[in-house]
């Protein structure tokens, strides 16, 4: 049996908006609706942007919420700065706040959804898979139902996390090209001797950074029938 594959694209904001029209032409031999793209609400969105989300949502494409603008404002703790200095830079917004501040982001960014007409979205995604300060427990009263973390899914309906590999392709530098190699190999294997399915996670310049032949290949796989892995979306695993 192939093994399942969750598709996210990353990042999906004004500053990026290029570079995600470019993954996406990447991605065409996809199932539309088995595409997560992780949406930041809190950028400054133009018209043109909001009438290409809404198209992209017509189409099929799924939408789940990523963080509110995708920055940290500051850096108050020591696990945050060793955080930011070795895997998210500035990016992981979540891990100086509270768990007040937490559910304040992840509620606004929910209606966010709603009061733009874009649906009522299934997953939250925080900026570098980094949740922050925030229990099991208060994200079920929240309005998602899945929270993405590095480990795996939280699913607050039943209330059950799934530990579920992830492969990950922003290999900018020769360090994490290096160590995401070693990473994903690693993910790859444990997908298909504990029979799991796999998150394959892309960034919107992946395809041009150090892995970008590596993640191609495993795109073009992805599309091909007779591939040992097959691009699922969240309901063919996930029961309701």
């Amino acid at each position: 049996m192939p093994i399942p594959v969750f598709v996210s694209v990353h990042d999906v904001m004004p500053s990026t908006w290029d570079a995600v029209l470019s993954t996406l032409s990447h991605l065409e031999g996809l199932p539309h609706s088995k595409v997560h793209l992780l949406v930041v609400p809190g950028c400054e969105w133009e018209p043109k942007h909001m009438d290409q989300l809404r198209r992209w949502k017509e189409q099929g494409y799924e939408f789940s919420g990523h963080g509110r603008i995708h920055h940290c404002g500051q850096i108050k703790t020591l696990y945050h700065r060793l955080h930011s200095l070795l895997i998210s830079r500035d990016v992981a917004e979540h891990l100086s706040l509270s768990t007040e501040q937490i559910s304040e982001l992840i509620g606004n960014g929910y209606r966010w959804f709603e009061e733009n007409q874009l649906g009522v979205p299934r997953w939250y995604v925080p900026p570098a898979w980094a949740m922050g300060n925030i229990s099991f427990g208060k994200l079920s009263e929240l309005p998602f139902r899945f929270y993405e973390f590095q480990s795996g899914v939280f699913d607050s309906r039943h209330h059950r996390f799934y530990r579920i590999p992830l492969l990950g392709y922003e290999a900018d530098t020769l360090f994490r090209s290096t160590f995401l190699s070693l990473f994903n190999a690693c993910n790859r294997s444990a997908a298909r001797f504990l029979s799991k399915p796999i998150r394959l996670s892309i960034h919107p310049f992946d395809f041009d950074y150090r892995l970008g032949a590596a993640l191609k290949n495993f795109v073009n796989r992805l599309g091909k029938r007779s591939s040992s892995f097959e691009c699922v979306a969240d309901s063919e695993f996930f029961a309701d």
